[in-house]
């Protein structure tokens, strides 16, 4: 019994891990998408502003 609770928390803590792994690589492309874009807008908006003076 106190070994199946055992491998039963091990099992868990290792989701919890993989689940903390994932939200992590998740936010983190996800930040850099974002970033990407606001640096894609903010030269875009520079060429823009150069051509138009």
């Amino acid at each position: 019994m106190l070994s199946r609770c055992l491998a039963h928390s091990q099992v868990a803590r290792r989701l919890v891990l993989t689940e903390l792994a994932t939200a992590t690589a998740l936010k983190n492309s996800f930040l850099d998408f974002v970033l990407a874009v606001n640096v894609s807008a903010v030269i875009f908006l520079f060429k823009g502003r150069k051509r138009s003076i």
